[in-house]
């Protein structure tokens, strides 16, 4: 017997609200050969009612009602039942773009090799963000509600890491890339994304733990040279402030080893001398990275 081809993964909780409009979308696709699997953490409000209700539609909905520890375990725990042979993490809270995307996203994985496929999201912002290489995804993650995964792709790589409370996928996305995995871009919009989750928010602990490590050895692979484009430069300190690093010493920790080079040591060692609320103030950072910059040009550390 072959397997489901799609397995629609939607962790829940106290999702009422917005729970319907996401499992409408997907109920609603042209191409039928899909499961959709909820992971509910035991709701308090009357989210199972509605699942239960639409089971009662569409037999192709399983529930799965138990405490858990996030959305990332919830997300882990899809994994582990989903019977479809393609995996896709959908939020309560979003929906599906339209009643095809599930029948283009077939199309396309009909012509390519690929185990990861991927498109674009609509948001408050507008659309977001097109075609990803590793230096790209270094500065912004793939939101995991346009990417499909082969199951395989969980064999190689793992699962998510739950250390992680609002960056998981990022991380995982990383490792994903690391591994060589063959990915591939479809110019399409797969899902309306929920802006302002938990998600678009900085995670101190991702951002030093899992991101400086790469970014510096990045960096030392292509020169500093690339900060003497002010946008990169921009980047660079914008990164130092966020992650909240106040002293070489404390780079060095998260370094892991990678050398340091003397432009960020130069951006670090300024801004631990600016009051750390002073900096989070938009114009003060803007103008002290301006002057962090031209000194650096001046003496040739980029």
């Amino acid at each position: 017997m072959s397997r489901t081809f799609f397995s629609i993964i939607i962790p829940t909780y106290n999702s009422e609200k917005t729970l319907q409009k996401a499992l409408s979308s997907v109920m609603s696709q042209t191409f039928p050969d899909f499961e959709i699997l909820i992971l509910d953490n035991l709701s308090a409000d009357s989210t199972v009612s509605v699942i239960k209700q639409n089971q009662e539609k569409d037999l192709r909905i399983r529930l799965i009602s138990e405490k858990d520890k996030g959305i990332y375990y919830a997300m882990n725990k899809g994994i582990s039942l989903a019977q479809g042979e393609w995996l896709y993490f959908l939020g309560s809270d979003d929906q599906l773009y339209d009643s095809s995307v599930l029948q283009k996203i077939s199309d396309e994985l009909n012509t390519t090799g690929c185990r990861i496929i991927y498109g674009n999201i609509l948001g408050r912002r507008g659309k977001y963000d097109g075609p990803f290489d590793f230096d790209k995804l270094l500065e912004n993650n793939i939101s995991h509600q346009a990417m499909f995964f082969h199951r395989e792709v969980f064999e190689r790589v793992g699962v998510f890491n739950t250390k992680y409370r609002t960056h998981a996928d990022w991380d995982f996305n990383l490792r994903c890339f690391e591994a060589g995995l063959e990915t591939f871009y479809v110019d399409m919009i797969v899902a309306e994304f929920a802006s302002g989750g938990a998600s678009s928010k900085h995670e101190v602990g991702f951002m030093r733990e899992a991101l400086i490590e790469k970014k510096l050895k990045r960096l030392n692979e292509t020169g500093s040279r690339q900060l003497r484009a002010i946008a990169n430069f921009d980047r660079w300190w914008r990164y130092i402030r966020n992650v909240k690093i106040r002293g070489n010493k404390d780079m060095e920790a998260y370094a892991k080893g990678i050398e340091i080079p003397p432009v960020i040591r130069n951006v670090i060692s300024l801004q631990s001398s600016i009051p750390e609320k002073a900096l989070q103030m938009g114009m003060v950072s803007k103008t002290m990275m301006m002057i962090s910059y031209f000194q650096n040009l001046f003496i040739g550390a980029i």
